[in-house]
């Protein structure tokens, strides 16, 4: 999956996004919103071609030189229904570990509801803590009529279908990267 994603131009870009918005911690929260959805248009899923079961967990581990620094889960917990909405739940948690939680300590978790057929994330609760850097903040996306409200105070919209960096790791597992060669992402 990796290579994949560092190989792919689109994927590259969407990576380079995150890891640059992961390093300025100081962007105002519009400019959050815009990195951390890439814009992309999908079609409804059927049920079959949903790339994942509840109960999937993928476990990531991070090491410098061979020094075990970190470790990711990413996990489907179930369905659940979000405001009259047929959801998965995903969560994603990030720790650091050994001498990495000495240094700079990351305790990270991001629970996502993605609507059951579109994959569209509906709903992203997180709570960031990483060295010094706290936050939590709660994401309430309406795909249909291209807003979204950021911890019940703030309004940002959009004009296309928004993801999350996590729910596109589920996306990518179905598309054929062949027949994107004119699609605008």
């Amino acid at each position: 999956l990796l290579k994949m994603l560092m190989t792919n131009p689109i994927c590259f870009k969407i990576l380079t996004l995150h890891f640059i918005y992961s390093n300025k911690r100081d962007l105002n929260i519009k400019k959050l919103i815009l990195i951390l959805f890439s814009h992309l248009s999908i079609t409804t899923l059927q049920a079959s071609d949903i790339p994942f079961e509840i109960g999937e967990t993928l476990k990531y581990r991070a090491s410098f030189s061979s020094i075990p620094a970190g470790s990711a889960i990413l996990k489907v917990i179930k369905k659940e229904v979000i405001n009259d909405i047929n959801t998965f739940h995903i969560s994603f948690k990030a720790q650091t570990e050994g001498f990495t939680d000495l240094i700079f300590p990351i305790d990270d978790v991001i629970n996502i509801w993605l609507e059951e057929n579109s994959l569209l994330p509906i709903k992203i609760e997180e709570i960031i803590n990483e060295g010094k850097y706290s936050r939590k903040r709660l994401y309430i996306i309406y795909q249909n009529q291209g807003y979204g409200i950021i911890n019940n105070e703030d309004t940002l919209k959009f004009e296309e279908e928004v993801h999350s960096p996590y729910s596109l790791l589920y996306f990518f597992r179905k598309t054929n990267f062949k027949t994107f060669n004119k699609k605008k992402i």
